[in-house]
């Protein structure tokens, strides 16, 4: 079964129905992959909780109950679609009290498959950080995976796959390429009741169930839901990223990509790595939650957006335009600044330490790589719904702020009264001046010394500009002075 879109009303933070459209597998790299970013308590725990109550329900004879605290204050009834290739699905409540009914239409209630790793991986049982659980409950109820909760789940496949050499080999693998080492690993019992998992690492570093960090259970946890996922599976993973290595992100993002060629997959993140532009562009979404004082918005990143995109990507003169530190604009609350490049990010933070400016919003990255990708970056922050972004261009750039303004109303546009954030010199050096007096000699064309030596000066002069900085980076006080200043206040004044 394929799960198109999901709308929530009534449920913790969301008032008014809004609308969630998932990423569909279509067996391209992380094709089948959503990715929920956003600040904390934003909503996006509440559309993962969303997804799996329509477990909890098929386990619970179609019904479930809400706690009070759960339930909107502004709505009355809660209301939870779920549309699949088959039909819709819905959990709503028929009166004002704390029951919601699972209703299907056309859709076999066994068909939903749904599974997911909670941020707070359950697992983990003891004050200790055990990595434990009862597995005489999951070996005793000989419960099928589409019937259990999470801790059961996980058991249950951990014995199954302990037993299956075969399976045993696969998922070792698995874990193997996501943390870069030979995992070995064993259930062990503690007492008479109490199983854990005992890891060896590289064959020389073992782990009893204390000494085992916590990245590794959270690899194991996630690496238990991708294990064995089939088509018409929904994998959610909620904070994959959690006390894990930058480098097993980047390990396990590209595991989740390979799964999401055949699998829905929705991760909500707080991590810059798990924002994938290769995802992005073979129809995986990116999904914004923000909260407001009366609602939850949802905003997603347009395709037209992600494909406008791809010439910045290209630019390998310049791979940081879209790299690392840009991505972690998507984790701001909102008040962007865009500058033109690199030198624009370090110089004017320091002209602003310089004049005790605080402004309070955030450099987009190292810079847009040049005014020409201003749109294409403006039209990210537009389709996520980013209220307060400025752009600050270079002296020739003025004529083009009035358009800008035009198309996205309520940014701001400023130039500064410069030709660049620094002096520049020419871009021709004395060997390429040299060359061109040699051709124009060559022709045939008799230049006097006197002469050359002028033209040769010109041409030096192409392509020099002059900055509010010196070449060296000292701030020319007279630069800022009147329009400069006067750009600053008007930026702590709208960031405020």
């Amino acid at each position: 079964m394929i799960y198109k879109e999901i709308s929530i009303s009534g449920f913790r933070g969301f008032n008014e129905s809004k609308k969630i459209e998932l990423a569909i597998p279509n067996r391209s790299f992380g094709s089948g992959l959503t990715i929920l970013v956003g600040e904390n308590n934003s909503g996006k725990t509440t559309i993962l909780e969303s997804f799996r109550l329509f477990s909890v329900a098929k386990q619970n004879q179609n019904s479930i109950d809400i706690s009070l605290e759960k339930r909107n204050k502004r709505k009355n009834k809660i209301s939870i679609k779920l549309l699949t290739d088959k039909g819709e699905i819905k959990l709503e409540t028929k009166s004002n009290g704390a029951r919601i009914t699972l209703e299907n239409f056309n859709v076999p209630i066994s068909d939903i498959n749904i599974y997911s790793a909670k941020a707070r991986r359950d697992i983990i049982t003891s004050n200790t950080n055990l990595f434990s659980l009862r597995k005489s409950q999951a070996v005793e109820n000989k419960l099928s995976r589409k019937s259990q909760d999470g801790n059961t789940i996980f058991w249950n496949r951990i014995s199954e796959i302990i037993e299956n050499e075969d399976e045993k080999n696969f998922f070792s693998k698995l874990i193997n390429d996501i943390i870069g080492k030979e995992l070995k690993w064993d259930i062990e019992l503690i007492g008479e009741s109490q199983y854990y998992i005992k890891c060896i690492i590289n064959d020389i570093e073992e782990h009893d169930a204390e000494g085992i960090g916590e990245g590794i259970l959270s690899v194991l946890v996630i690496a238990e839901k991708l294990f064995k996922s089939q088509p018409g599976d929904l994998i959610i993973i909620d904070e994959p990223e959690l006390s894990i290595h930058p480098k097993i992100q980047k390990r396990l993002l590209n595991k989740i990509l390979e799964f999401s060629e055949k699998i829905q997959i929705i991760v909500a993140t707080h991590s810059s790595y798990f924002i994938s532009w290769d995802a992005l562009e073979n129809d995986g979404k990116l999904i914004r939650v923000t909260k407001t004082k009366d609602d939850i918005e949802i905003y997603t990143l347009k395709k037209e957006t992600i494909t406008s995109i791809q010439k910045i990507r290209k630019n390998i003169q310049n791979p940081h335009i879209l790299g690392l530190n840009a991505k972690e604009i998507f984790f701001v609350t909102d008040n962007v600044i865009l500058v033109e490049g690199q030198e624009d990010v370090i110089y004017y933070k320091k002209l602003l330490d310089k004049y005790n400016i605080n402004i309070n919003a955030d450099f987009f990255g190292w810079g847009m790589g040049g005014a020409d990708n201003c749109k294409n970056i403006l039209d990210i922050f537009k389709d996520l719904g980013y209220c307060k972004v400025v752009c600050i261009f270079d002296r020739d750039r003025k004529e083009n702020i009035e358009k800008l303004e035009e198309k996205y109303e309520g940014y701001k546009f400023f130039s500064i009264e410069a030709d660049d954030i620094r002096d520049k010199q020419g871009k021709l050096k004395t060997k390429e001046v040299d060359k061109i007096i040699n051709i124009l000699e060559n022709h045939k064309i008799s230049i006097e010394d006197q002469v050359k030596t002028e033209i040769i000066e010109e041409i030096k002069e192409i392509g020099k500009k002059e900055g509010l900085l010196d070449k060296e980076g000292k701030i020319k006080d007279e630069k800022i002075e009147g329009i400069t200043k006067d750009m600053f206040r008007q930026l702590e004044k709208y960031f405020q």
